[in-house]
């Protein structure tokens, strides 16, 4: 299916390496941080300046790059390849080599992009921008892409009915947090690290609980953050709760009347903790990790078929999902495109368009059935929201 990594080619253009040192340190195990940073402060920057611009990005970023790096470099040492001072044509060869392990594509670009906002800022070479390595990619693209989907997806209706079945008082505080996680994912239209740095502290609503405003902490770096400029810098989002006619029963999946109940039966165990989504394990005092909230959106979902009987297996099913659904329900029912891109705090229209609406027209009528739900911070299903 691939060209090969191993082919007979002249290696004219590779950089072989003699010793795995840079900068006095050893690449072979440091960080991707420290060889930034180390580089930066042999040119004369200060360590508080160096870290500065070695750690501009999200937490989430800089741990997926600091991953998709040790491959990296686990693959120069079997190869003798110098991880920074690299040629297109050694970095041919790992990108044939990640889709011979089966990566796809969007895998692929982040290894290239770990790479590149390294190699940037120590030598200036921008691998990113490289039409050659981009030829590859899109090369091997074009042969996944014709591949039959044979894994389906989750079903988001499934979940939200086996989640109104779940009732926020009677239900175990465990099944409650992994729903509070998935409902509050979908209303808000969140990454996971976001979700990871909501404070309780700071939580604003009113005192019927039609909305709750959410801060997250001042040390949080969003995705889109640019530190220099201070652009895309992550603001408070206001969730509403689904409306109600008078004497009716709040929704049991109103993410707003879920929280409320999840705050007041965890509360006993919260002791110092400030972040808004707790580990209700009694042993627990310590503070999540973003990983946490993947595994509890998750589990909200494997929860919500378990009520109905329904099985998982064989289906294909991620906390980033629900990111992606509920972008695609909300512009299904006619919210806007830009109040979508602006609750999804997407910067640029293509990265919408390109990965979250490829499905929409196969989904439009399953989605019209949706009972009232809260997505991308909008009323769904409602006349008062949406359409």
């Amino acid at each position: 299916m691939f060209l090969s990594s191993t082919s007979n080619s002249d290696d004219s253009g590779d950089n072989i390496i003699e010793d795995y040192t840079f900068k006095g340190i050893s690449w072979k195990t440091a960080t991707r941080v420290q060889l930034i940073k180390q580089h930066l402060i042999s040119r004369g920057y200060n360590p508080t300046i160096s870290k500065m611009i070695a750690q501009s990005q999200s937490q989430g970023s800089l741990g997926n790059y600091e991953n998709k790096w040790k491959r990296y470099i686990t693959w120069c040492i079997d190869n003798q390849s110098h991880p920074i001072y690299t040629t297109d044509i050694t970095l041919s060869k790992f990108i044939l080599y990640l889709f011979e392990l089966g990566r796809s594509t969007s895998t692929v670009r982040q290894y290239l992009a770990s790479i590149s906002t390294a190699t940037e800022l120590i030598t200036g070479k921008k691998w990113g921008d490289s039409k050659t390595l981009h030829n590859i990619i899109k090369y091997n693209a074009r042969r996944l892409n014709k591949l039959p989907t044979v894994i389906p997806t989750w079903d988001l209706s499934v979940v939200l009915d086996g989640l109104s079945n779940l009732n926020n008082r009677a239900t175990s505080l465990d099944s409650l947090l992994y729903k509070t996680s998935f409902l509050l994912t979908l209303a808000a239209g969140a990454r996971r690290g976001e979700v990871h740095a909501w404070l309780v502290t700071g939580l604003e609503h009113d005192v019927n609980w039609t909305y709750v405003t959410i801060k997250a902490s001042d040390t949080f770096i969003a995705k889109t953050h640019n530190v220099i400029t201070g652009q895309g810098a992550y603001k408070p989002i206001t969730i509403l709760s689904l409306p109600r006619k008078e004497g009716e029963k709040r929704s049991q999946i109103c993410p707003v009347g879920t929280l409320r109940t999840y705050l007041t039966r965890a509360q006993p165990l919260r002791k110092n903790r400030v972040k808004l989504l707790i580990s209700v394990c009694h042993r627990c005092s310590q503070e999540i990790k973003v990983n946490t909230i993947s595994r509890w959106v998750k589990k909200g979902i494997e929860v919500a078929y378990l009520v109905q009987d329904k099985s998982l297996t064989g289906h294909k099913y991620c906390a980033h999902q629900v990111r992606g659904k509920a972008a695609s329900v909300a512009y299904a029912w006619g919210v806007p495109l830009p109040r979508v891109l602006k609750a999804g705090r997407w910067r640029r229209e293509t990265t919408f368009t390109k990965f979250y609406l490829k499905d929409i027209s196969k989904r439009t009528k399953d989605w019209m059935k949706l009972k009232p739900l809260i997505a991308m911070q909008e009323v769904i299903g409602s006349s008062t929201g949406g359409k």
